[in-house]
């Protein structure tokens, strides 16, 4: 190419981009009514001023054939740098804050080769649910807002966690026995044998070792359900008031021996009643009779088998309602 054409082609190049650029400058065109509008138009206008300076600055071919080639090249490495931050998005493990941290570092490469709704658009579409919902509730105007809110979201749900976690944490701490209780009760229940026993002169010996075994049971167990324990209160309801009456299921009538009604409710009136004595000494065992929280400990007369109608044993029951060790009940 001789340099006469270069040079027309530089003028004929230089001529119409000076005539559109002065048609455009002189008289702007603008159609739009909100800020995303102007901020195109500034956006654009301010990329038809950088090329009219270029135009006229380079006034030789191979100048102006440079600068076309490097403004080529940056479009084409600022095109790249868009793509690769409209296809940017918030993994699954990935935390709101990392996303945005993410996302802000590829915005400042190009933060004057975008518009502001392109990047407040390309930045909610990145992110994952449940934010992505929330997001379109609070509808944010700009990137600005976008991006506090779901840091707002994200820092709201990790609070919410926490506190959830921890109540969950203090409710099985509550829930869980004290292993100071479980072994003060393990330690007499091995020593305690509760069976049928021989009423002869030899075996008073063991009679009375079950007997203090079972005493001292019952001293452990007051004790670690006694209102007046260290640390421990019990709700002003839960106490007996006068003239409160006792539930009919744990009254036992005493011709029959059967528990859930009283003697004059018998339905076996034929019956008679035992001997004075052992009715004395029933009522003694009654008033020994320790109520536990939904189990009742309780010592038996002295009786007779019908194997062995001349040998007397001791018969000692444990009736319970609810498990009697499940230290859950008591509130320790």
């Amino acid at each position: 190419i001789s340099p006469n054409i270069e040079k027309d082609f530089v003028k004929i190049f230089a001529g119409i981009h000076v005539a559109m650029m002065s048609k455009d400058l002189t008289k702007p065109f603008f159609h739009g009514e909100n800020k995303d509008d102007i901020n195109g138009f500034l956006f654009d206008y301010e990329r038809f001023a950088k090329s009219k300076e270029l135009i006229k600055t380079k006034t030789q071919w191979s100048d102006l054939k440079d600068a076309i080639v490097k403004i080529i090249n940056a479009e084409n490495d600022d095109r790249t740098k868009i793509n690769r931050l409209r296809n940017i998005r918030q993994g699954e493990r990935v935390t709101a804050r990392g996303y945005a941290s993410r996302f802000e570092a590829y915005t400042d490469v190009i933060k004057n080769k975008i518009r502001s709704y392109e990047q407040h658009d390309w930045f909610l579409d990145g992110l994952h649910e449940p934010y992505r919902s929330r997001m379109e509730c609070f509808c944010p105007f700009n990137y600005i807002k976008a991006r506090e809110c779901v840091l707002q979201i994200e820092t709201f749900q990790k609070d919410k966690e926490h506190r959830d976690k921890r109540g969950l944490l203090l409710v099985e701490e509550k829930s869980q026995p004290s292993k100071s209780t479980i072994d003060s009760i393990t330690t007499v229940l091995e020593a305690l044998t509760i069976n049928w026993v021989n009423q002869e002169a030899s075996d008073v010996t063991k009679i009375d070792k079950i007997e203090a075994d079972i005493k001292e049971l019952v001293k452990v167990v007051k004790k670690l359900t006694s209102s007046t324990a260290p640390g421990h209160s019990v709700p002003r309801n839960q106490y007996p008031t006068r003239g409160s009456r006792t539930n009919i299921d744990n009254q036992q009538c005493f011709k029959c021996q059967q528990e859930g009604h009283i003697s004059c409710n018998c339905p076996n009136q034929d019956l008679q009643g035992p001997p004075v004595e052992q009715r004395n000494e029933l009522r003694n065992l009654r008033n020994e009779d320790v109520e536990i929280r939904g189990a009742n400990i309780r010592y038996f007369e002295i009786t007779s088998t019908t194997d062995n109608p001349g040998v007397e044993y001791l018969k000692v029951k444990m009736v319970r309602k609810e498990p009697i060790f499940n230290i859950r009940n008591y509130n320790l």
